[in-house]
């Protein structure tokens, strides 16, 4: 096994360096973790994981690992800036929220409905509130 890895460093030139790598073990591999972590010297790791901001697992991820989507989606969204918007620049915001992260997601996982209702209801939000003092 090692000696993949040190192909990989002889043909591309780079240096792994397993004190900053982690070990993920699936299924049968779980077994042999310890055979593992003497034989590359790395830190074993637990999933779900964040790769590249998305919540990574070999089964399929919870609601609860949506959360993290949730309040990054909240956070962009939040009401104070619907107030200092029109209704095409809060479209506008919308729209690029939307593009950036949920469909990049969406890429990888399918959305359960409870996270997308949540999703909508702060989209509503924002959209509507728009100035406090009308009514809507």
């Amino acid at each position: 096994m090692k000696l993949i890895f040190t192909n990989f460093e002889q043909l591309s030139g780079l240096k792994i360096n397993y004190h900053k790598s982690e070990l993920y073990c699936f299924g049968d591999a779980k077994q042999m973790q310890d055979n593992y972590v003497g034989i590359f010297g790395c830190q074993v790791a637990e999933t779900p994981f964040t790769y590249l901001g998305i919540p990574l697992h070999h089964k399929r991820i919870s609601n609860k690992d949506w959360k993290v989507i949730e309040d990054r989606f909240e956070r962009r969204l939040s009401t104070w800036k619907s107030k200092l918007l029109s209704y095409g620049g809060r479209l506008t915001l919308i729209n690029s929220v939307l593009s950036n992260l949920s469909v990049y997601m969406l890429f990888f996982f399918e959305i359960p409905k409870e996270v997308l209702k949540k999703l909508d209801f702060f989209i509503s939000r924002f959209f509507w509130q728009g100035d406090g003092h009308k009514r809507k």
